[in-house]
């Protein structure tokens, strides 16, 4: 489980990230739950949105989710906590990323 400042994560999603309220909302509300390896990389996106390459799985980093999948931070942060628990599916994304999410 993920430790962080709910309203802190919030605010920022609202006012940084274009969240409606009740996606950031949401979102503030439900990270928790992820894979507490995730921790560090939460932290630093928190204090200055810098994006972490610490975690690696099946040579697939946050970044590169962000960049193929098109997404937010905490997006790419939900899905990196599926490929830790699968990692057969982050293989899987590193094959054909578009066709990983319906794209293709």
């Amino acid at each position: 489980m993920l430790k962080y400042d709910k309203e802190v994560l919030e605010k920022i999603l609202l006012e940084e990230c274009g969240y409606p309220a009740w996606s950031a909302s949401l979102s503030a509300e439900n990270i928790y739950k992820l894979d507490e390896r995730l921790q560090k990389t939460l932290d630093a996106w928190l204090i200055d949105r810098s994006v972490s390459d610490e975690i690696n799985v099946e040579g697939i980093t946050i970044k590169q989710i962000i960049e193929k999948e098109h997404s937010s931070f905490i997006k790419a942060l939900m899905t990196m906590d599926v490929f830790l628990q699968e990692p057969e599916l982050a293989k899987k994304f590193a094959a054909t990323p578009a066709a990983f999410f319906g794209w293709a």
